[in-house]
């Protein structure tokens, strides 16, 4: 049994910086791994407005939404990752898919290649931009 005085390393439990080493690892993994869902929910969001077009209008301000949302994450992961140029590109697809000042229409072969464009720099960041795996990146 193990009591107060004893040093936690004799009975088989782990230090305190091990326990906090152990935390900040776990903490991290699940930085990453919220980065990845953030990522493939977006481009989930824009193949599905891709495969139903006919009816993507209806669901404009969703998927406006649901885009505008992922880029504003993605960004901020990339600005604490120091990856600027990346920063930039989805603070640009925030502003172009912002739910609040709409800047085109879902319809017409234009904005469809718009859409599977904007498919483009979510995938890409899945494989090109990892986060900063840092305490000071809260996920």
């Amino acid at each position: 049994m193990n009591t107060m005085n004893e040093p936690a390393n004799e009975k088989g439990g782990i230090s305190w910086p091990e326990w906090l080493e152990r935390n900040r690892r776990e903490d991290l993994r699940g930085v990453a791994l919220r980065a990845k869902l953030t990522k493939y929910a977006a481009m989930a969001a824009l193949l599905l407005s891709v495969v139903f077009w006919g009816s993507a209008a209806d669901y404009q301000a969703v998927l406006e939404f649901a885009v505008c949302a992922g880029a504003v994450r993605v960004a901020y992961l990339a600005a604490a990752a120091r990856k600027y140029d990346w920063a930039s590109l989805f603070i640009g697809m925030a502003l172009l898919y912002n739910p609040v000042f709409p800047l085109f229409e879902l319809s017409g072969p234009g904005a469809f290649f718009l859409v599977i464009a904007s498919i483009t720099p979510f995938a890409a960041s899945l494989f090109l931009l990892k986060p900063r795996l840092t305490p000071s990146v809260v996920g």
